[in-house]
């Protein structure tokens, strides 16, 4: 248990922590070490019968995949060290009872802290997420959903679909809005519409998980399992729609750039002037989207689906995405 809180506080952590160590040290560190170590070659293989071997034979010699991962190359090693240099940064920050108020060291060491406590992470149970149930219990019209889900996507959780800023795809000079297809608790559309063995087997244990979690939550046991037939009933129309993996590798299908107005006509349930007002976003001349067939589908479902069932599937979403940290 504690190596698993380690792991969570551990990604929770990386990207801040690391931001925080720049206040520490900025003196640059340089390296002479080869871009190509030749030490993972494997010399006695001719490349012309097989590169791959003659440039990475002895590394697979040398690093056998260890049981706990699926795959094991030099990420996983740079990712394994990371998680060493994090521990030790974290540990002296813990050690250090006499850090400044206000300073990094501080920071850190109350962080690490607050997330290694299990014991008040078990006692505070739902009360961390609970105004945001709260604030889905209140929905009471397609209005209130619509200037929910912004709110969603501006605090960084997404359902429904993806909004986020990258590059033009023919413009690398411009970084535009992107919409993409999203809103489902499983990694990919054919999971909810395969009919092979498998598959229906993953959708039956995701249905018993979700009424688990939807039990931790205070439901009783027919209430959850209604509710996770409900998420199920609203992700799978959503995977119906969805473009399959094959789909979203073709890049010109999947650059359709339009306007606030453009995107109006597209999906005109959706009220998304109301929407880029709620997120903060005020240039919205150029917004790609992704897949068509999805954001104008996703909006009709959005009308036709009841304001119940809707607080439902918020409510999944908050505590799925909350579960690792409660």
């Amino acid at each position: 248990m504690k190596n698993i809180c380690l792991k969570r506080v551990f990604l929770a952590a990386a990207g801040i922590t690391m931001l925080l160590i720049t206040a520490l040290s900025c003196k640059p560190k340089t390296t002479t070490e080869p871009a190509i170590n030749s030490a993972n070659m494997d010399t006695t293989v001719k490349p012309g019968d097989n590169f791959y071997l003659y440039a990475n034979g002895a590394w697979l010699k040398n690093h056998p995949i260890p049981d706990e991962y699926s795959r094991y190359g030099a990420f996983e090693v740079l990712d394994e060290a990371n998680y060493k240099q994090l521990q030790t940064i974290m540990a002296e920050a813990v050690d250090n009872k006499n850090a400044a108020a206000g300073s990094v060291k501080q920071k850190i060491r109350d962080f690490y802290t607050t997330g290694m406590d299990t014991i008040k992470i078990e006692k505070d149970g739902l009360a961390p997420i609970k105004a945001q149930l709260d604030r889905i219990a209140s929905i009471k019209t397609l209005e209130d959903l619509q200037t929910l889900i912004a709110g969603k996507h501006a605090s960084g959780s997404y359902p429904l679909f993806y909004f986020f800023g990258s590059q033009d795809e023919k413009n690398s000079n411009m970084v535009i809005a992107q919409l993409n297809q999203g809103g489902l608790g499983l990694p990919d559309r054919d999971y909810y519409l395969s009919d092979d063995p498998r598959s229906k087997e993953i959708r039956t244990e995701y249905v018993k998980h979700m009424a688990r979690m939807f039990g931790f939550m205070g439901r009783n046991e027919t209430q959850s399992g209604e509710s996770a037939a409900i998420v199920m009933q609203i992700e799978t129309e959503l995977a119906k729609i969805s473009s399959t993996r094959l789909e979203l590798r073709d890049p010109v299908a999947n650059y359709n750039k339009t306007n606030l107005e453009g995107l109006q006509k597209m999906a005109p349930e959706f009220n998304w002037a109301a929407y880029f007002k709620g997120i903060g976003l005020t240039k919205t001349d150029e917004i790609n989207v992704g897949q068509p067939k999805f954001i104008a589908g996703m909006a009709k479902i959005l009308k036709t689906v009841p304001i119940a069932k809707w607080q439902t599937y918020l409510s999944w979403n908050v505590v799925n995405k909350a579960a690792p940290y409660l």
